[in-house]
C-alpha cells in the first residue's frame, strides 16, 4: 500500500478507469458480434456498432485509427451480409 496520500487516489483513479474501460470495450464487442447475418434489422445495427466504436473513440479507450479501421471492418461485413441476402 502506498505511503503517500496522492498515490493512494492515484491508484483509486486508476481502478475506476480500468472498471470504465472494460465496460466500454465489452459494449464494442457485444455491437459488433450483433452485425451479423442473423441479424433481423441489419441497418440499425450497424448504425449502432458504429456509434459505439465511435464513442468509445472519444473516450480514449480505442485509439483512433483503430476505430476507424474496426468502423471499414464493420461496414464491409454488412455489405458482404446485404449481397449475400440479395
Amino acid at each position: 500500500m502506498p505511503s503517500h496520500q496522492h498515490r493512494v487516489k492515484s491508484l483509486k483513479q486508476a481502478a475506476v478507469r480500468q472498471e470504465r474501460n472494460t465496460q466500454v470495450k465489452s459494449r464494442v464487442k457485444t455491437m459488433s458480434k450483433k452485425v451479423s447475418p442473423e441479424s433481423q434489422d441489419l441497418e440499425k445495427d450497424l448504425r449502432n456498432a458504429i456509434s459505439t466504436v465511435a464513442k468509445a473513440s472519444q473516450l480514449g479507450v480505442i485509439h483512433r485509427k483503430a476505430a476507424s479501421r474496426r468502423i471499414s471492418r464493420l461496414a464491409k461485413r454488412a455489405n458482404k451480409i446485404q449481397a449475400e441476402k440479395a
